[in-house]
């Protein structure tokens, strides 16, 4: 196992971990994209396993899994939105409460 390995791969599974907000959030990035940044990291991973830089194949292999993830979503909430392709995607329905009306302030209530 060589220095560069464990350097790569270090910044391999940070990258990966940055990746957990775009799972959990609501906004997704274009599916063109995400499509890219997938294939990317599978051409990659591919490339690093065969150097015999193990543990940067892993990193990069966790990377192509949680990116496959956010495509797969971004293609489920899309729909027959054809604008996703180039477009980000929110992934969450308008619950309601988004807009708030302002409200003339309560006479004799504190201030601030």
């Amino acid at each position: 196992m060589s220095w560069q390995d464990l350097v790569l791969a270090a910044g391999g599974f940070v990258i990966a971990a940055g990746i957990i907000p775009t799972i959990l959030g609501r906004v997704k990035p274009a599916i063109s994209t995400t499509a890219t940044i997938v294939v990317v990291l599978g051409v990659s991973m591919f490339a690093f396993a065969t150097l015999g830089l193990w543990l940067t194949a892993i990193g990069v292999a966790l990377q192509f899994v949680l990116w496959g993830i956010v495509l797969w979503q971004t293609i489920a909430a899309r729909g027959a939105d054809r604008d996703a392709l180039v477009h980000v995607v929110d992934t969450m329905p308008a619950l309601g409460f988004e807009e708030f009306a302002e409200e003339p302030p309560v006479e004799g209530a504190p201030v601030g």
